[in-house]
């Protein structure tokens, strides 16, 4: 894959990580605050 590719699926992992985690602190929900820094963090 190409560089750009990469830094693409790396943005969009970022975003879906950072929605996760404002929902799980949102609701309390200490699971999908994990999901979501497990997300920002596999880039």
């Amino acid at each position: 894959m190409s560089s750009r590719t990469d830094k693409i699926k790396g943005l969009d992992n970022e975003a879906a990580g950072n929605i996760e985690q404002g929902i799980g602190k949102t609701t309390c929900n200490e699971n999908l605050q994990a999901e979501g820094q497990a997300l920002n963090y596999s880039k």
